[in-house]
C-alpha cells in the first residue's frame, strides 16, 4: 500500500539512439508498493528513478514470484550498500517465507532458473532476490 505523502514518480528510458523510447516507461511507486513492502520509500524511490529498468523488472517479476512462492508472497525491498564494494547501493527483494530452508532455497533457485536469470543482465549489480525466514 502507498503510504501517505508518497507520490507517484515517472521514470523514462531512452532507446539505443538516445531518444525517448516509444511508450515511455511510466512507473508509479504505487504499482511497486501494491506488491512489495518498501523498507525506506524515499530511498527506494530515488533508486528507482535513477534505475528505471530495475522498477520494470520488479513489476515483471510479480507473477513469477506468485506462481513459485504462492499468491502474493510478502516481499520487502531494501537498499543495501556494501562498504567493501564500490559503494553503489543495490536493491534487495527479500521474499519472506515460513517454508523450511531447503524448500525456500529450492523455490528461489526455481525462480532464478525459470525467470530471473533471463533478465539479470538488465539489472546486474542493481537488483537481487533472496529469501528471508519468518
Amino acid at each position: 500500500m502507498v503510504r501517505e505523502g508518497e507520490e507517484a514518480f515517472v521514470a523514462s528510458r531512452s532507446d539505443e539512439k538516445g531518444k525517448s523510447a516509444t511508450g515511455t516507461a511510466k512507473i508509479a511507486l504505487e504499482s511497486i508498493a501494491e506488491f512489495y513492502d518498501v523498507a525506506d520509500p524515499p530511498a527506494v524511490e530515488g533508486f528507482l528513478r535513477t534505475h528505471p529498468v530495475v522498477a520494470e523488472v520488479l513489476l515483471e517479476a510479480r507473477g513469477y514470484l506468485s506462481s513459485i512462492f504462492g499468491p502474493a508472497p510478502q516481499t520487502c525491498l531494501e537498499l543495501v550498500t556494501d562498504p567493501e564494494d564500490d559503494g553503489e547501493p543495490e536493491l534487495f527483494a527479500y521474499i519472506r517465507t515460513a517454508l523450511g530452508v531447503e524448500e525456500a532455497l529450492a523455490r528461489l533457485r526455481q525462480f532464478d532458473e525459470e525467470w530471473f536469470l533471463d533478465h539479470v543482465h538488465r539489472v546486474a549489480g542493481q537488483l537481487e532476490f533472496s529469501v528471508e525466514f519468518a
